[in-house]
């Protein structure tokens, strides 16, 4: 793709000293660990703008960086007791109870981006009541749960088996299917790792199993990790899904890896070849005959089923597939970032700013007139206000394409 990079390596991927240049101009001279810009360093922005100071895990933490002999337990009892922990990886330090040697029970963790978890913990993570503080000083409180925010009390009752539902009889009441491709890569050989792209892809499939993203049965949606995310092998696989649809019916794209103007990178990108174009990926769209198109990429460079009853399941899945129909035919694109904008990763929501935002968003806090749905437009006006905020305007999500405002992409139970 045109950027460089000089320096040491280590299995493949930079580890040490080096400089990167990316096509934009944008360039790097510091440390690097594991393919991510790791200790002390200098970004130097296409603007001319300096960036100098320390990093951890590719984000830049400061002008300091802790001692290299204050990793690990600095004091008490970090094993089954009380203590304090600070870790190597991202420099976050933990201040709370132990349980075999991992936090559990109440801690706080405070990480070096500026963001702070306060609450209960179990084996390691978020777990129970607790508050997350984000960058621009929001409280996210209420109930965690493996660490995924649940919402903001404990769901009271095990989530209701779809199986209770007549989900196919619906779909063939309501003549309209949703297909869906959902690819997350992270582990790149020659570009720097990402941490959190997988894990967004993971939530993005859960939600469109969910009544609120359509129930997708396994027919209807795929989903592509790392090593099965080749170019070849994308391509296949949306050809597969997408031509499957009616002329009544909706393909979904969502892709969260790294990106450049004019393409996505898939896990086989030699810093050459590989590279998955826009041109073919709109050209496959084109090709469906399905009659709503939406793409959502969380791309650097790019321009829960909670508890309920049966009842309520269907009403769900009826208001979804109805306010969808109402719609007039049209593509949307909705890209994380600008043409030249990087997208950002946060080390306390532990996933891509723009992908915490658009879950949350498709999840319902994105329906601005309260009538339980989310359209697209609705969609993109709560991902842009609050990535932009989140992100202090670094990173501008953008809206493109010949699409109904109306069109639905969520609805609330």
């Amino acid at each position: 793709d045109g950027s460089k990079y000089e320096g040491t390596f280590h299995q493949g991927k930079p580890n040490g000293q080096g400089t990167f240049v990316h096509i934009d101009g944008e360039k790097y001279v510091g440390g690097f660990r594991n393919g991510f810009r790791h200790g002390k360093g200098q970004l130097i922005q296409p603007d001319g703008k300096k960036i100098a100071g320390a990093w951890q895990n590719g984000e830049y933490v400061g002008e300091s960086q802790v001692a290299a002999n204050q990793f690990g337990c600095v004091q008490g009892d970090c094993i089954h007791g009380r203590g304090t922990y600070i870790f190597r990886e991202d420099g976050a330090k933990y201040v709370g109870s132990f349980r075999d040697q991992v936090p559990h029970g109440q801690g706080v963790i405070q990480y070096t981006n500026g963001e702070r978890y306060s609450g209960e913990w179990a084996k390691g993570k978020f777990n129970g009541q607790g508050t997350l503080t984000l960058l621009d000083g929001t409280d996210v409180s209420g109930y965690w749960e493996n660490g995924q925010y649940m919402g903001s009390s404990k769901p009271q009752a095990p989530p209701v088996s779809l199986d209770e539902v007549d989900l196919p009889e619906l779909r063939k009441a309501q003549k309209i299917k949703v297909w869906a491709v959902v690819i997350g890569v992270s582990s790149y050989n020659h570009m720097p790792t990402l941490r959190y792209t997988d894990d967004d892809a993971y939530r993005m499939y859960a939600f469109l199993k969910s009544p609120e993203g359509g129930a997708l049965s396994d027919e209807q949606v795929r989903i592509l990790i790392d090593e099965d995310a080749t170019k070849d092998g994308i391509v296949e696989v949306m050809k597969e899904v997408f031509y499957k649809a009616g002329p009544n019916d909706l393909v979904f794209l969502y892709y969260s890896g790294h990106g450049l103007k004019g393409a996505f990178l898939p896990i086989d990108f030699d810093g050459f070849n590989n590279k998955l174009e826009h041109e073919e990926i709109n050209a496959i769209l084109s090709e469906s005959p399905a009659k709503y198109k939406l793409c959502i990429a969380d791309a650097c460079h790019s321009g829960s089923l909670l508890a309920m009853k049966s009842g309520e399941v269907k009403g769900i899945l009826e208001s979804y597939y109805n306010t969808l129909a109402q719609a007039s035919p049209g593509t949307a694109l909705i890209m994380s970032s600008k043409s030249e904008e990087t997208s950002l990763e946060s080390s306390g929501l532990r996933q891509g700013v723009f992908s915490h935002f658009l879950i949350r968003g498709l999840k319902g806090e994105a329906d601005s007139n309260k009538d339980k749905i989310v359209t697209v437009q609705e969609l993109y006006n709560f991902i842009f206000s609050n990535v932009r905020q989140y992100t202090g305007n670094r990173q501008s999500p953008v809206i493109r394409g010949d699409f109904d405002e109306k069109m639905t992409v969520s609805v609330i139970r």
